[in-house]
């Protein structure tokens, strides 16, 4: 390692506008590396005073430490921005909304790329809320798409739909890592590529936009449920411009549905609403009212979690009453999902962190009504039924429940399972002193320990033999 002549100026501007000490970067620097494996590193005050001087440390560390101010400073920080352009990956891959196709293409490449190369490093980098800003104003604003002109068949665009059907039910069965790894590697394969290379005709490649678009969100959904949440979002700005280049209004509004069901998710209840918000604009201008209700009703959780009843209760009944005007039949492949039963769910939720126990309790078991398919569907819905008994004092039914809903995860490679099962054990802790309750807590232990009872799928494996796989 070398030194600069001069001091690094832009680093100690970014230092400074993080409000953290040269011992707090060095901590939260040693975190994050332990984080991705880097057991041995051992920073501390007297290593930031260094490159503060002019050294500059590994590439490895300077992507690491563009993370730790990243989340410090509330935006994206590059190694360019602290003085120390030449790391290998970028920080802000993915997170760049980028107006024109050939930069966005560029941009796509660059995060599926740096997903394949260096995933646990871009999973360690931060989440951030304002992240979404400037993607959603531009979804907003952007005037409407052009008609593309391609040489590249209908087929082609089936075929990317085909495949992300296909996922989606796995995802659906086993979780978002049993076949994530899977899905990047055929974007990066095959997706990009096709996108890159063909030159659109009529609306040929508006539908293959709309295709990988989709299953751009499906792979934000994946990363979002192994608890990869910076990659989710990178996936999920990603999908919403795709969405943007095929003028598909409805799958853009369902891409802000799931930003907002993220931020939520993540404790950012404020920035949830909006998106949410944000999400019912498109989805009333797409005249599809099960977008609607699904808007709000994520817009419901959003005031559940800042406190505020009063609006959750007017949101969810205008989910309602939007589902009760829609037509289920004419609602698109990838939403079908969205019934009453799935709104109750997402009532449930709603109704459980806004303090209504009684009424969750309700929504959860109308919710488990649900059509078969719908694997970690059921276990969230069945955590949630025990959450609320838990909080109505109902121990021995939380418990009855809650083994049903273990047992309901076991093949299931998804953190949000294993999270949600978690909380149910929070809940229950009052009552440790019940045989049940103790019983509950160590076979919950247990079979988080062990995994998942059903390998994933090899990164490398062809979509065409997942496609004849009896996984299906």
């Amino acid at each position: 390692m070398g030194r600069s002549k001069q001091p690094n100026t832009a680093l100690a501007v970014v230092v400074n506008d993080s409000g953290l000490s040269a011992t707090e970067i060095a901590r939260r620097l040693n975190d994050v590396a332990a984080s991705v494996g880097l057991e041995r590193a051992s920073f501390d005050h007297t290593s930031v005073a260094r490159w503060l001087r002019g050294e500059h440390p590994r590439p490895r560390t300077v992507e690491l430490l563009a993370v730790v101010l990243s989340e410090a400073a509330g935006r994206s920080i590059t190694p360019a921005d602290v003085g120390m352009g030449g790391a290998t990956v970028r920080t802000d891959a993915g997170l760049v909304f980028d107006q024109s196709l050939e930069g966005s293409l560029a941009t796509i490449a660059d995060l599926i790329g740096g997903d394949i190369r260096s995933q646990r490093f871009l999973s360690a980098a931060a989440f951030l809320p304002s992240a979404f800003t400037t993607p959603v104003l531009r979804w907003i604003t952007a005037p409407p798409a052009r008609t593309p002109h391609s040489l590249v068949g209908i087929g082609e665009a089936r075929a990317v739909r085909k495949v992300a059907r296909t996922f989606r039910d796995l995802d659906n069965k086993f979780g978002g890592g049993y076949a994530r790894s899977t899905v990047v590697h055929y974007l990066h394969s095959e997706v990009v590529p096709l996108l890159r290379s063909a030159r659109w005709r009529e609306a040929t490649g508006q539908e293959l936009f709309s295709a990988s678009a989709e299953l751009m969100l499906l792979v934000g959904w994946m990363s979002f449920d192994t608890a990869q949440h910076s990659l989710a979002q990178r996936y999920l700005i990603q999908a919403l411009r795709l969405a943007q280049e095929a003028g598909d209004t409805k799958l853009g509004a369902e891409v802000l549905n799931a930003m907002s069901c993220v931020t939520a998710r993540l404790g950012h209840p404020a920035e949830a609403v909006d998106l949410a918000r944000a999400a019912r604009r498109s989805a009333i201008e797409a005249s599809l009212p099960t977008l609607v209700s699904e808007s709000l009703a994520l817009e419901a959780h959003g005031h559940a979690l800042g406190d505020d009843s009063a609006s959750c209760a007017a949101s969810l009944l205008g989910a309602e009453q939007a589902l009760d005007r829609a037509n289920l039949v004419d609602s698109p492949e990838w939403l079908r999902y969205f019934d009453t039963r799935y709104l109750a769910a997402k009532a449930s939720r709603a109704l459980l962190d806004a303090g209504d126990a009684r009424s969750a309790a309700a929504a959860a078991a109308y919710s488990l009504q649900m059509r078969g398919g719908y694997a970690r569907g059921r276990a969230f819905n069945l955590t949630l039924l025990a959450h609320a008994n838990a909080a109505l004092g109902e121990v021995e039914q939380a418990c009855h429940i809650g083994s049903m809903a273990l047992n309901a995860g076991r093949t299931m490679h998804s953190a949000r399972t294993r999270a949600d099962l978690a909380a149910l054990v929070n809940a229950l802790k009052p009552y440790e002193s019940k045989a049940a309750v103790r019983g509950l807590m160590r076979t919950i232990s247990a079979s988080v320990n062990a995994g998942p009872a059903v390998p994933a799928l090899p990164a490398d494996r062809s979509p065409t033999q997942t496609l004849g796989s009896s996984a299906q």
